[in-house]
């Protein structure tokens, strides 16, 4: 059986719309400071993450994760779920063949709680697990 492992940053939308008149503050505000999102405010911040490059025949079990500011959600779906994944798209590049993507943010987020959540983690403890491998 092989695993294939992604993870995504979780981080609050942006405020505004990027302009030409506004691009230099849009550049002082897109950093982790400003816009890392906490776990318990996933329902209180528009947000929009992805998991990509989602090559489905190349692994039997995907485990993802999103980085939250305060600490990491880790999911697992089985390859053959990955077509009937809420939001998936099998076209993230032009002309590419077997290789797809699906977002997570506040309109997908129960989906992946309610269906592949695994657990909780603090930084230390996936530094661990990764660490031990």
């Amino acid at each position: 059986m092989t695993n294939e492992i992604k993870f995504s940053t979780v981080m609050k939308a942006n405020e505004a719309i990027i302009s030409r008149f506004n691009s230099i503050e849009q550049c002082k505000k897109a950093n982790l400071g400003n816009r890392a999102l906490n776990s318990t405010d996933i329902y209180n911040y528009d947000f929009d993450c992805n998991i990509q490059q989602v090559k489905r025949l190349e692994f039997d079990v995907l485990y993802y994760g999103l980085f939250f500011a305060d600490r990491i959600a880790i999911f697992k779906m089985h390859s053959n779920e990955i077509l009937s994944c809420f939001g998936y798209s099998d076209k993230q590049h032009k002309g590419n063949e077997g290789e797809g993507q699906f977002h997570l943010n506040r309109s997908s987020i129960d989906y992946h709680m309610q269906n592949h959540f695994v657990q909780w983690l603090t930084y230390e403890e996936l530094y661990d697990l990764l660490s031990a491998l």
